[in-house]
């Protein structure tokens, strides 16, 4: 339980500290336990308890099962017999994706992982194949490090600001994801061996997108094209995204618009640019801005209030919405206008 709880002093500190102090710890390996226990008793309730309050703070408690061929629903395990969400538990399989010798349980062992004639190092700093299901155990602790590396920028916001979360969402991803295999169906939550690449496609599908579009753009008065980018995150829960215009003349008026639709238009209106929105565009008239000294106007944009033409609408997860920006410049002192490029957002 000390061993738990340093950990958790040190992500709380990281959390607490803005990533300055602690650690950011996401996953803690538990290849020990009490075989036969019962984690509701109250010799080891707080171990669940702990659980809990690690995954609270983002950290998933990854754990070995029993060596025995034993089903944990009837005959209990500790921890792997524990109920908390944040805890995944895990038995160990071989090179055929076969239970041989370890604990099974319909609703209480979540997944396999390959624990089998492992190669590893010795004690005596030696190396040498080992099998049992702390061998298999830390492969996934080690899978919730990496899906969390692989993370994007609406991923890494619900990190921040609801890391419980955050750490659910590694846990479906790893346990829906499995090869289903006989000696695991029906035997296990998942039914399946760990596939860490299937995993990992699920993480970074996660949260939306930005891709630029109509490129390349007709240069303004400083020399160099108008280019959006996107800042924040993707998930219109959270309601934090900006787009930022970069390499505009400083000091001249930019207006952004919006559409559902791509399109093109040369030079509406005489304008150097050319208009990369189609169907209906809306203007947010409400938050014309000015670009500061270092070329840059900002946007932070109403998910709860999109303007489709004349009406303000909701941005929806799945949906594509298209951005531009329209700048006023300067041609020899005569007052003209250009585009930035388009930025293509798909919410999540």
């Amino acid at each position: 339980m000390l061993a738990y709880g340093y950990a958790l002093d040190l992500k709380d500190d990281w959390i607490a500290s803005g990533g300055n102090a602690g650690a950011n710890i996401v996953s803690v390996n538990s290849s020990f336990g009490i075989d036969f226990a019962n984690c509701n008793s109250s010799t080891y309730a707080p171990w669940n308890d702990m659980f809990d309050l690690m995954g609270q703070s983002g950290i998933l408690s990854i754990a070995a099962t029993m060596n025995n061929t034993s089903n944990v629903d009837a005959q209990g395990d500790v921890p792997t017999g524990c109920s908390s969400d944040y805890l995944i538990t895990v038995t160990a399989t071989d090179h055929r994706d076969r239970r041989n010798f370890s604990a099974y349980g319909a609703t209480t062992i979540d997944l396999g992982a390959p624990g089998e004639d492992v190669y590893s190092t010795l004690s005596g700093s030696g190396y040498g194949s080992l099998s049992g299901t702390s061998m298999a155990t830390p492969q996934v602790t080690g899978a919730v490090a990496v899906l969390h590396s692989l993370g994007g920028p609406s991923f890494a916001a619900l990190r921040a600001s609801d890391p419980a979360a955050a750490a659910l969402e590694i846990k479906n991803a790893l346990l829906s994801t499995v090869d289903v295999v006989p000696t695991l169906d029906g035997f296990t939550v998942s039914g399946g061996r760990m596939n860490l690449r299937a995993a990992a496609d699920v993480i970074v599908a996660l949260g939306g997108s930005a891709v630029s579009y109509c490129t390349p753009t007709t240069g303004n008065s400083t020399g160099a094209p108008g280019l959006l980018s996107a800042e924040g995150s993707f998930d219109v829960a959270l309601d934090d995204l900006t787009v930022h215009a970069d390499q505009l003349p400083p000091g001249q008026a930019t207006l952004f618009l919006v559409s559902r639709d791509q399109g093109f238009i040369a030079n509406p209106g005489g304008s150097f640019g050319n208009l990369c929105l189609g169907g209906q565009v809306g203007r947010f008239n409400a938050q014309v801005t000015f670009v500061d000294a270092s070329g840059r106007a900002s946007l932070d944009v109403p998910l709860a209030a999109l303007p489709e033409g004349a009406t303000l609408v909701a941005a929806q997860p799945g949906e594509t919405w298209n951005f531009q920006a329209w700048h006023r410049d300067l041609f020899f002192g005569s007052p003209v206008s250009n585009f930035t490029d388009g930025l293509s957002v798909t919410f999540d």
